[in-house]
């Protein structure tokens, strides 16, 4: 009875026991690859479900558009800049001033601005200037509203004006716009009178 009732105690002693935490820490580990295992059937499932799938197309869309505004915008701004004809007015007063500078009379002149033009042209009093057309007038308006120099016009200037009686030394500062067809018309942008140069009686 000792005996039996050793084994039985024994074997109850085993079948009570409690699992080890090494026991505990296989069945945590196998857990957690079920988790995992589960994660990476489910995953794929949620990403190839309808409302997924039509998110993304969604997103992809407005991608795609917001790019192609970009592209658009920025496609405009370089036609703006360098395909829509003539010059900047800002390089075509530089290339003026450059050649004032190799002048005798122009090199003691203070040097043209893009201000000076683009004011003279919006003071510009039609009922003191010779007759011009309005599609002229408004050809000169664009200059000053756009600070470009179209093609056909350039900058020039006069360093003497003869009378019947004399001849005397100026700075005349024009801008020139021709037509294709040799019309054209010249704006005085500045008239400065220096002196007599030479004079005879009539």
């Amino acid at each position: 009875m000792e005996r039996k009732d050793g084994l039985m105690k024994g074997q109850m002693g085993n079948i009570g026991k409690r699992s080890g935490p090494r026991d505990r820490g296989l069945k945590r580990f196998g857990l957690m690859i079920s988790a995992k295992k589960a994660e990476s059937i489910i995953a794929p499932e949620q990403a190839r479900s309808p409302v997924n799938t039509t998110v993304r197309r969604i997103k992809m869309r407005y991608v795609m558009l917001l790019l192609f505004l970009c592209l658009t915008l920025l496609g405009c701004a370089r036609f703006s800049q360098t395909d829509q004809g003539g010059i900047p007015l800002e390089d075509a007063v530089s290339e003026f001033n450059l050649r004032a500078s190799n002048d005798r009379t122009g090199n003691d002149q203070p040097p043209l601005t893009v201000e000076e033009v683009t004011k003279a042209i919006q003071e510009w009093d039609r009922d003191k200037r010779p007759p011009v057309s309005d599609e002229m007038f408004d050809s000169f308006q664009e200059i000053a509203r756009t600070k470009r120099l179209p093609e056909g016009a350039k900058f020039g200037f006069t360093t003497s004006a003869t009378t019947p009686n004399r001849s005397k030394r100026v700075w005349w500062i024009d801008i020139c716009i021709m037509n294709a067809d040799g019309s054209g018309y010249t704006y005085r942008i500045r008239a400065t009178a220096i002196g007599k140069k030479e004079g005879h009686d009539s």
